[in-house]
Protein backbone atom coordinates (compact mmCIF):
# COMPACT_ATOMS: atom_id res chain seq x y z
CA UNK A 1 0.00 0.00 0.00
CA UNK A 2 1.26 3.47 -0.83
CA UNK A 3 1.45 5.90 2.09
CA UNK A 4 2.16 9.58 2.21
CA UNK A 5 3.24 10.78 5.64
CA UNK A 6 3.61 14.48 4.80
CA UNK A 7 0.94 16.41 6.70
CA UNK A 8 -0.27 19.56 4.98
CA UNK A 9 -1.51 22.13 7.49
CA UNK A 10 -2.72 25.00 5.31
CA UNK A 11 -4.94 26.38 8.04
CA UNK A 12 -2.05 26.54 10.46
CA UNK A 13 0.06 28.39 7.92
CA UNK A 14 -2.74 30.91 7.56
CA UNK A 15 -2.69 31.23 11.34
CA UNK A 16 1.05 31.83 11.14
CA UNK A 17 0.41 34.74 8.80
CA UNK A 18 -2.15 36.18 11.17
CA UNK A 19 -0.23 36.04 14.42
CA UNK A 20 3.07 37.06 12.85
CA UNK A 21 1.41 40.07 11.31
CA UNK A 22 -0.26 41.03 14.56
CA UNK A 23 -3.14 42.42 12.51
CA UNK A 24 -5.18 44.97 14.43
CA UNK A 25 -8.01 45.38 11.91
CA UNK A 26 -10.97 43.22 12.95
CA UNK A 27 -12.01 40.78 10.28
CA UNK A 28 -9.08 41.63 8.03
CA UNK A 29 -6.37 39.23 9.16
CA UNK A 30 -8.36 36.16 8.26
CA UNK A 31 -8.49 37.21 4.61
CA UNK A 32 -4.74 36.96 4.14
CA UNK A 33 -3.70 33.74 2.40
CA UNK A 34 -0.13 32.49 2.06
CA UNK A 35 1.62 32.90 -1.29
CA UNK A 36 2.64 29.26 -1.08
CA UNK A 37 0.86 26.61 0.93
CA UNK A 38 3.38 24.61 2.94
CA UNK A 39 3.18 21.85 5.54
CA UNK A 40 3.64 23.70 8.79
CA UNK A 41 2.54 23.40 12.37
CA UNK A 42 3.25 26.32 14.67
CA UNK A 43 2.87 26.25 18.43
CA UNK A 44 3.04 28.91 21.15
CA UNK A 45 1.23 31.41 18.93
CA UNK A 46 -0.29 32.98 22.01
CA UNK A 47 3.15 34.28 22.98
CA UNK A 48 3.71 36.20 19.75
CA UNK A 49 3.40 39.95 20.18
CA UNK A 50 1.77 42.36 17.77
CA UNK A 51 4.37 43.69 15.34
CA UNK A 52 4.69 44.23 11.61
CA UNK A 53 1.89 43.80 9.10
CA UNK A 54 0.48 41.22 6.72
CA UNK A 55 3.24 41.96 4.20
CA UNK A 56 6.04 41.16 6.64
CA UNK A 57 4.18 38.04 7.77
CA UNK A 58 3.91 36.84 4.20
CA UNK A 59 7.64 37.34 3.69
CA UNK A 60 8.31 35.16 6.72
CA UNK A 61 5.87 32.53 5.49
CA UNK A 62 7.56 32.55 2.08
CA UNK A 63 10.98 32.13 3.71
CA UNK A 64 9.60 29.07 5.51
CA UNK A 65 7.97 27.60 2.41
CA UNK A 66 8.96 24.29 0.83
CA UNK A 67 10.10 26.14 -2.28
CA UNK A 68 12.74 27.97 -0.25
CA UNK A 69 13.64 25.30 2.31
CA UNK A 70 13.53 22.21 0.11
CA UNK A 71 13.46 23.54 -3.45
CA UNK A 72 10.15 21.81 -4.18
CA UNK A 73 6.45 22.54 -4.31
CA UNK A 74 3.86 20.97 -2.04
CA UNK A 75 2.72 18.81 -4.95
CA UNK A 76 6.27 17.56 -5.47
CA UNK A 77 6.75 16.95 -1.76
CA UNK A 78 3.58 14.92 -1.46
CA UNK A 79 4.08 12.93 -4.67
CA UNK A 80 5.19 9.37 -4.03
CA UNK A 81 8.84 8.84 -4.87
CA UNK A 82 9.48 5.09 -5.12
CA UNK A 83 13.02 3.97 -4.42
CA UNK A 84 14.91 0.89 -3.42
CA UNK A 85 13.65 1.08 0.16
CA UNK A 86 10.16 2.46 -0.46
CA UNK A 87 11.18 5.97 0.54
CA UNK A 88 9.40 9.25 0.06
CA UNK A 89 11.98 11.97 0.84
CA UNK A 90 10.59 14.64 3.14
CA UNK A 91 7.83 13.10 5.23
CA UNK A 92 6.96 15.79 7.76
CA UNK A 93 8.00 19.13 9.19
CA UNK A 94 7.03 21.02 12.32
CA UNK A 95 7.70 24.63 13.28
CA UNK A 96 7.84 25.91 16.87
CA UNK A 97 8.16 29.48 18.08
CA UNK A 98 11.15 29.50 20.45
CA UNK A 99 11.44 33.22 21.13
CA UNK A 100 9.27 36.24 20.46
CA UNK A 101 10.04 39.67 21.89
CA UNK A 102 10.95 43.17 20.70
CA UNK A 103 9.70 42.32 17.19
CA UNK A 104 12.26 39.50 16.87
CA UNK A 105 11.06 35.93 16.43
CA UNK A 106 13.10 32.71 16.42
CA UNK A 107 11.47 29.65 14.90
CA UNK A 108 12.70 26.06 15.05
CA UNK A 109 12.02 23.74 12.14
CA UNK A 110 12.29 19.97 12.54
CA UNK A 111 12.09 18.11 9.22
CA UNK A 112 11.82 14.35 8.94
CA UNK A 113 12.97 12.36 5.93
CA UNK A 114 12.72 8.78 4.75
CA UNK A 115 15.34 7.18 2.55
CA UNK A 116 17.57 4.18 3.06
CA UNK A 117 16.99 5.05 6.73
CA UNK A 118 14.85 7.64 8.55
CA UNK A 119 16.55 10.89 9.47
CA UNK A 120 15.72 14.29 10.86
CA UNK A 121 17.21 17.77 10.61
CA UNK A 122 16.72 20.80 12.85
CA UNK A 123 17.24 24.33 11.58
CA UNK A 124 16.68 27.72 13.19
CA UNK A 125 15.23 30.81 11.57
CA UNK A 126 15.30 34.25 13.19
CA UNK A 127 13.32 37.12 11.67
CA UNK A 128 12.67 40.80 12.17
CA UNK A 129 8.88 40.79 12.38
CA UNK A 130 8.67 44.46 11.44
CA UNK A 131 10.15 43.78 7.98
CA UNK A 132 9.81 40.03 7.54
CA UNK A 133 13.51 39.77 6.79
CA UNK A 134 15.83 37.16 8.25
CA UNK A 135 18.11 38.52 10.97
CA UNK A 136 21.79 37.95 10.13
CA UNK A 137 24.98 38.36 12.14
CA UNK A 138 25.74 41.70 10.48
CA UNK A 139 22.43 43.04 11.79
CA UNK A 140 23.31 42.41 15.42
CA UNK A 141 27.07 41.93 15.90
CA UNK A 142 29.91 44.44 16.04
CA UNK A 143 32.11 43.92 12.97
CA UNK A 144 35.31 44.52 14.96
CA UNK A 145 34.32 41.87 17.52
CA UNK A 146 33.34 38.99 15.24
CA UNK A 147 36.83 37.45 15.12
CA UNK A 148 36.93 37.36 18.93
CA UNK A 149 33.47 35.81 18.97
CA UNK A 150 34.53 33.12 16.48
CA UNK A 151 37.53 32.29 18.67
CA UNK A 152 35.27 31.97 21.70
CA UNK A 153 32.80 29.79 19.80
CA UNK A 154 35.60 27.43 18.76
CA UNK A 155 36.84 27.29 22.34
CA UNK A 156 33.40 26.25 23.54
CA UNK A 157 33.09 23.68 20.78
CA UNK A 158 36.43 22.16 21.79
CA UNK A 159 35.08 21.82 25.30
CA UNK A 160 32.01 20.04 23.92
CA UNK A 161 34.24 17.72 21.87
CA UNK A 162 36.44 16.88 24.86
CA UNK A 163 33.40 16.22 27.03
CA UNK A 164 31.87 13.86 24.46
CA UNK A 165 35.22 12.17 23.74
CA UNK A 166 35.68 11.25 27.40
CA UNK A 167 32.54 9.14 27.21
CA UNK A 168 33.94 6.82 24.53
CA UNK A 169 36.69 4.26 25.10
CA UNK A 170 38.98 2.08 22.99
CA UNK A 171 37.95 1.59 19.38
CA UNK A 172 34.87 3.75 19.82
CA UNK A 173 37.07 6.66 20.91
CA UNK A 174 39.28 6.09 17.87
CA UNK A 175 36.18 6.21 15.68
CA UNK A 176 35.09 9.42 17.40
CA UNK A 177 38.51 10.99 16.78
CA UNK A 178 38.33 10.03 13.11
CA UNK A 179 34.91 11.68 12.80
CA UNK A 180 36.15 14.86 14.47
CA UNK A 181 39.04 15.07 11.99
CA UNK A 182 36.48 15.31 9.19
CA UNK A 183 34.80 18.37 10.72
CA UNK A 184 35.65 22.02 10.15
CA UNK A 185 36.05 24.81 12.69
CA UNK A 186 33.38 27.36 13.44
CA UNK A 187 33.65 30.13 10.84
CA UNK A 188 32.17 33.56 10.13
CA UNK A 189 29.40 32.02 7.99
CA UNK A 190 28.21 30.08 11.03
CA UNK A 191 27.41 33.30 12.89
CA UNK A 192 24.29 33.69 10.74
CA UNK A 193 22.82 30.51 12.22
CA UNK A 194 21.56 31.58 15.61
CA UNK A 195 18.40 31.75 17.63
CA UNK A 196 17.32 33.69 20.69
CA UNK A 197 16.09 32.43 24.03
CA UNK A 198 14.73 34.16 27.10
CA UNK A 199 18.24 34.05 28.60
CA UNK A 200 20.51 34.87 25.65
CA UNK A 201 21.56 33.73 22.20
CA UNK A 202 22.57 30.34 20.80
CA UNK A 203 24.73 29.75 17.73
CA UNK A 204 23.68 26.46 16.13
CA UNK A 205 26.66 24.56 14.72
CA UNK A 206 26.55 21.04 13.31
CA UNK A 207 29.47 18.62 13.30
CA UNK A 208 27.64 16.75 10.53
CA UNK A 209 28.49 13.26 11.72
CA UNK A 210 27.31 10.50 9.41
CA UNK A 211 24.06 8.75 10.25
CA UNK A 212 25.71 5.57 11.54
CA UNK A 213 27.71 7.52 14.14
CA UNK A 214 25.23 10.34 14.79
CA UNK A 215 24.88 9.25 18.40
CA UNK A 216 28.54 10.19 18.92
CA UNK A 217 28.13 13.76 17.71
CA UNK A 218 28.93 16.44 20.31
CA UNK A 219 26.39 19.11 21.15
CA UNK A 220 26.86 21.93 18.64
CA UNK A 221 24.65 24.49 20.37
CA UNK A 222 26.93 27.30 21.58
CA UNK A 223 25.06 29.05 24.37
CA UNK A 224 25.76 32.64 25.33
CA UNK A 225 23.87 34.26 28.16
CA UNK A 226 22.75 37.84 27.73
CA UNK A 227 25.68 38.93 29.89
CA UNK A 228 28.09 36.87 27.74
CA UNK A 229 26.97 38.32 24.42
CA UNK A 230 26.55 42.01 25.34
CA UNK A 231 30.10 43.06 24.44
CA UNK A 232 29.66 41.62 20.94
CA UNK A 233 26.38 43.38 20.12
CA UNK A 234 25.93 46.48 18.01
CA UNK A 235 24.46 49.33 20.10
CA UNK A 236 22.49 50.34 17.00
CA UNK A 237 21.55 46.79 15.95
CA UNK A 238 18.35 44.81 16.19
CA UNK A 239 19.42 43.24 19.51
CA UNK A 240 20.56 46.48 21.13
CA UNK A 241 17.83 46.02 23.76
CA UNK A 242 19.83 43.11 25.20
CA UNK A 243 22.64 45.50 26.10
CA UNK A 244 20.30 47.26 28.50
CA UNK A 245 18.79 44.15 30.09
Amino acid sequence: MRHNFLSIHNGLLSALLIFLAGCDTPGDAGNHTPPVAAPVAVHSAQHVTSCGDAGSAKRIAQALSLEVLEGMSVAEATAWKPCRNDCNGLTDQVFDTIYDAHCIISIRRVAEYMGAYPSAATTWHTFDKATGKRVLAADVLLANRTNALIVECNRRLRNAVNSERSYWKGEEQELFDACIKETRPFESRDLDHFYLTDTGIVFAYSFDFRHVVKNMEPDGDIVFTTADIRSFLRPDGLLAYLIQE
